[in-house]
């Protein structure tokens, strides 16, 4: 799920910064690098996940120490781009 909302807020994003781009041109890019941002903060949860579900117990304390960081940074940077 977080891949899929990744994906579909970097193709709004990408919409957006192509809109922005016209008015701006710098801020075009910046929004478009943001909206990667988030595909690669989801594929870094994913990996986390993965390795949460291994027998080796410093694979799984790693993925989880992965899960939460990039958790409270995708939930943070929500909150910033919802207000």
């Amino acid at each position: 799920m977080v891949i899929i909302n990744g994906l579909v807020i970097a193709a709004l994003i990408s919409v957006l910064g192509a809109w922005a781009s016209l008015l701006v041109p710098s801020v075009g890019g910046l929004v478009i690098i943001i909206g990667l941002g988030s595909i690669v903060i989801g594929i870094l949860m994913l990996m986390g996940a993965l390795m949460i579900n291994s027998t080796s117990k410093s694979r799984v304390a790693t993925g989880s120490i992965l899960v939460i960081i990039f958790s409270i940074i995708a939930v943070s940077s929500e909150a910033v781009s919802t207000t």
